[in-house]
Formats: C-alpha cells, sequence, structure tokens
C-alpha cells in the first residue's frame, strides 16, 4: 500500500507499506491509520521547512544589518564576520553542539550592534581617541543589548555583567 504524503498542495514524500504478516492483508482500518500518519507526517515536514526557512530569513536579515552598520565605518570593514569565523572555529575546538554554534554565530554577528548608535564622527576619527569618545565607544555593548533586550529570542544571547575597574567603581556592562 502506497499514501503520498502531501504538503500544501504538493506531495512531498510517500509511506510505503507491506503485508503485515505473510498471507495476512491490509484492511480499510489500516489504510486510513496510513492516511492519518502521512497527513502527520506531511504538517510536520512543511512546518520543518518553515521553520528552516525563518532561520534563514533571520540570519539574512542580522548580515544585511551587520553590512549596513560596517559601510558606516570604514575601519570596521569585515571586522563581524572575521569575529564570527574565528568565534565558530574555536566553538568547534570546544565541542560545542548545533544549538549552541548556531547562538553563538549569532552573538558574534550582533557582538557590536551598538555602534549603530555610536556617531560616524567618533568610528571613522583618524587619529587618537580623546577621553570623552573613548567611553562613547565603551557604550555600545548596553546600547547592543538595549536594542534587542525586546526580542524574546535574543534575551539568552544577551549577557550583562557588573564590572568593577581599578578605581573601585562598579560599572555595568552589557554586550550582545
Amino acid at each position: 500500500m502506497i499514501c503520498p504524503i502531501v504538503g500544501k498542495a504538493r506531495v512531498i514524500g510517500a509511506i510505503v507499506v507491506a503485508d503485515k504478516e505473510p498471507g495476512e492483508e491490509l484492511f480499510s482500518n489500516d489504510s486510513k491509520l496510513l492516511s492519518t500518519i502521512a497527513t502527520e507526517a506531511g504538517l510536520a515536514i512543511e512546518n520543518a521547512l518553515l521553520y528552516s526557512e525563518l532561520e534563514a530569513l533571520l540570519l539574512g536579515a542580522i548580515r544585511s544589518l551587520v553590512k549596513a552598520l560596517e559601510a558606516s565605518s570604514y575601519w570596521t570593514a569585515g571586522h563581524t564576520e572575521r569575529v564570527t569565523e574565528y568565534a565558530l572555529g574555536i566553538g568547534r575546538v570546544m565541542g560545542l553542539e548545533a544549538g549552541m554554534l548556531e547562538k553563538l554565530k549569532i552573538s558574534s554577528l550582533l557582538h557590536d550592534i551598538g555602534k549603530i548608535a555610536t556617531p560616524k564622527e567618533i568610528l571613522n576619527k583618524n587619529g587618537k581617541l580623546e577621553r570623552n569618545e573613548w567611553d562613547e565607544i565603551k557604550r555600545h555593548p548596553g546600547r547592543g543589548a538595549d536594542i534587542l533586550v525586546e526580542l524574546k529570542q535574543f534575551k539568552e544571547i544577551i549577557q550583562r555583567s557588573s564590572i568593577t575597574t581599578s578605581t573601585g567603581t562598579d560599572r555595568t556592562a552589557s554586550s550582545a
């Protein structure tokens, strides 16, 4: 008995069932059960394909956003992709599982997203930064966290920590 697995108005596979036991036939109840299983399989496959498309869309949107950000500063062109490749290489050597590697990839791509709120004049300054400019640069991790905090999927990726400086002052840092 063959039962098609149907997705969105198209056949995406088939289930083939042979005799139960030598000499035993397949009955209408078997056909109904097989049809139900094929319908559920079709839904599961379509959902998996849709999820995969959404993941690709999200990753593409993140990469486009990063390219737009890096286009505003000639000093950082390609920086994010290099950081991502290094981070993933280290993650693989560490033996991280696929799910953690995916989170590492997204985190690496977004690590400088807060620079979108940093004035271009500071990002592109040719020469040494003044103290106040350097302070402005150091705010970008917190700004990145603030940008991403509303997105449920990024809550686990955003890390906030408290740092005590050499002068004893407590400073909260955030990174995305």
